[in-house]
Formats: structure tokens, sequence, C-alpha cells
């Protein structure tokens, strides 16, 4: 926000001075040194922070026609391009628009993490549509296995985690064909959820057959049972809870009285030591779930949210007393 002062000299007997020049003022910090950085299309996605090269300072990474890269400092990460004059060009893999954000995980076991995102494609059909690309973080180079075809557009963040017990991250993704997907850190499939041998990755089906799943799903470990759960939100107005088998969780999928198009969160907000879960839907308002499906005393709390991209709930210790508070905008 920028404002606009003049200021004026009033000595002992009260006479004032003419008023000074306008200054303009802004209230926000003022940017890093290095800072901004400029990408090659519209960067709709939160920017992903991650020291992913290892020298104890975060990278920032970002989709915006091309995949992204800066040290904090601004310089550029690598010249993935092999083009001095561009800047912070990860990789020249997987352009033509980026709706969602870049995740970060250890999927091959060596010591740097790996990067995964999916370009749309919406601005020119190019051949890297539709796939979900991997990346090691070292050297910009594919991870063996990947990408793996989708059969069609995802506008969700990848989640990643352990969800096969062998210490590596695999990757699940609600897609705009009504299905959530998951594969395996080597990229094949998590299961064969569709029963269809010539498919890949298909895990469960959503509800809805026109998806368009904005919302990206959250993994967590609701039930104790020492594995991640998939807590995918669906347009169809319900939020499904999956374990890495596909089963679902009892007291899933919960109806939440309208479109969950925006992602879930997932913390402790009673201090019992058990997760729960905050979810809003459009037209309905914010619910608080226990790990089993019940609605929490209280909520849902009406709250107006609508449209393709409504915002998320977070959640964050806001006043330092050792529980998490809900943010939601509207």
């Amino acid at each position: 926000t920028l404002y606009d002062y003049q200021v004026t000299a009033v000595d002992s007997s009260g006479n004032e001075s003419e008023p000074s020049l306008v200054l303009q003022v802004g209230t926000n910090p003022p940017s890093l040194s290095g800072w901004p950085r400029m990408g090659y299309e519209g960067m709709y996605g939160t920017p992903t922070v991650a020291d992913i090269d290892l020298d104890g300072d975060y990278e920032v990474l970002v989709g915006s026609g091309q995949v992204c890269c800066w040290h904090h400092d601004g310089r550029e990460y690598m010249d993935g391009d092999n083009d001095p004059s561009t800047d912070g060009i990860f990789t020249t893999q997987a352009v033509g628009g980026y709706r969602a954000s870049l995740a970060v995980g250890e999927m091959d076991g060596d010591p740097y993490p790996e990067l995964v995102g999916i370009p749309w494609g919406s601005y020119a059909p190019t051949d890297d549509e539709f796939r979900v690309y991997a990346w090691n973080a070292d050297d910009g180079s594919v991870v063996p296995g990947w990408p793996v075809v989708v059969p069609d557009f995802c506008w969700a963040t990848p989640a990643l985690g352990d969800l096969t017990g062998d210490g590596l991250d695999d990757v699940v993704v609600p897609c705009a064909d009504g299905y959530l997907y998951g594969w395996q850190s080597n990229g094949a499939e998590l299961i064969d959820g569709d029963e269809i041998a010539t498919t890949s990755g298909v895990f469960a089906y959503l509800g809805w057959p026109y998806g368009y799943q904005y919302g990206s799903a959250a993994l967590a470990d609701l039930d104790e049972d020492l594995e991640l759960e998939i807590i995918v939100p669906s347009r169809c107005g319900s939020l499904y809870v999956f374990n890495p088998d596909g089963s679902s969780v009892p007291g899933f999928p919960v109806w939440c009285g309208g479109p969950v198009i925006g992602s879930p969160a997932v913390g402790d907000l009673d201090g019992d030591g058990a997760p729960e879960i905050v979810v809003t839907a459009n037209d309905a308002g914010t619910l608080v779930l226990s790990a089993s499906g019940e609605t929490f005393p209280g909520w849902p709390v009406p709250i107006e949210v609508g449209g393709d991209f409504p915002p998320s709930p977070s959640l964050a210790d806001l006043d330092g007393r050792g529980l998490l508070k809900i943010v939601q905008p509207d």
C-alpha cells in the first residue's frame, strides 16, 4: 500500500511553514537484495521454498511457463536452458503453463531432493502436455521412471510422502478427469485403482465426472497406524480419505455441504495429540472433522467462498499459546 504525505514545520509561536513536496511511502517491507525476479508467464501457484542444493540456504522455485529456480539472493540456480540471456530456467522440459506449485521430496535415496511439477500446456500444445515430471535437484535430470502420463490436466499441487513404507516419497494428485492418481517414487502406479492394465496411476474416483479438481491432497497419519492417509477434496461436495491400499478410512467420505474446491489443512487443533481436518466448502462454510469423520461441535462456520479458485484454510499458532488457529480468507 502506498501513502502520500506532506510535512510542515511549526515554530514555538505557532507559525506553520509551507507544505513540503509530496512524499510517497509504502508500507510493504523492502525487497531483499537480488529481488524481484521475472518469470515467463503468469505465476498462479505459490512459490516453493526449500534448500535443494543442501548449502544451508533456501532456494525459490515456481512454475512460470518454465520451471524457474533461484538462490536465496536471486542468483540463477542453474542455466537449465544453456542460454546466458535468460534467467532462472531450471529445465527446458515440461513447458506450457503451470497452475499449481512445485513439490519437493526424496524419491531416489540420494542426498539431494527431487522436484515434481505438472505443466498444463494451456498456452500452446506441446509434447509435455498432461505429464507429471520428477527431476533431480542437483543437476535437473529426469528421475528414472518419470514422467508419467495422465489423461487430462492437473491443476492441483502434487502431494509427496512415503505411502509404501520404503523410505522414499510417493506422489498423489487429483486430475481434471475426476480421479485421484498415485505413483510410487519410481513412477510405478501405487495401486491398480481401475483394474485396467493400460492405464497408469489411477487410484480412486472422486465422485464428479467433470473433475476440475483444483484442491490438492494432504497426507497425514490420522489413525496412528504409522501409515500416511490420503485426504482429498472433491468437487462433488465430499471429502475423501483413503488408506495407501485404496480402501476408505472408516467414517469417510464426509459430505461437506457444497463443492470442496480448496485444499484441506491438517493439524492438532485441540492439543490432544490427534490431528483434525479443516476444510471449506463453497457456499457452505468451514468444517472441522475428527480423524474418524465426525464434525466438531460448533462447526461448520458459515463463510462466503465460491468460484473455481476459493482460498484454502491455513493453520498456525498465532498467539504463541501452543494451539493452532484456523485462518480462512473469504
